[in-house]
């Protein structure tokens, strides 16, 4: 089965994600797929809501934190006073989730982008899927 995404254009509609209490929740679906910047639990860089199950995806949302700086170029950024996260790295981390990724051990894994911590500002290295990542999704798609 072939998936694909593609950008349909700009939207004034916020993703069913909310912050309360310091933690992040999904609200219920809407039918649009969105992806927004917005508040965010202080320890989350961005946060993934998906509605479905493991092969087909009814709805994804992605809120990437406003608190913090977002490159899509890290490493041609000034690091020595600003930490730079990069967009690209990020965005394909929570799109894992809503096509059915879960973490994989940092300890283990530490530069896959299913790994439960970012490799830090600055760098790009975790912008494409591991092996293991693409064949589950190849499996299951």
């Amino acid at each position: 089965m072939d998936k694909r995404h593609s950008y349909a254009g700009d939207t004034t509609k916020q993703t069913d994600i909310r912050t309360a209490n310091g933690k992040n929740y999904c609200r219920d679906r809407d039918g649009t797929n969105s992806v927004d910047f917005g508040p965010l639990a202080s320890s989350s860089g961005a946060y993934a809501c998906h509605w479905g199950r493991f092969g087909e995806v009814f709805e994804g949302d992605i809120r990437l934190n406003s608190s913090i700086r977002w490159t899509v170029d890290p490493l041609n950024q000034d690091c020595s006073q600003v930490r730079w996260f990069d967009v690209e790295s990020v965005m394909t981390h929570e799109w894992g989730h809503i096509w059915g990724l879960g973490h994989v051990s940092e300890k283990l894994h530490p530069f896959l982008t299913m790994s439960t911590q970012s490799e830090g500002p600055c760098q790009d290295s975790e912008r494409t899927l591991g092996l293991g990542d693409a064949l589950v999704l190849n499996e299951a798609y």
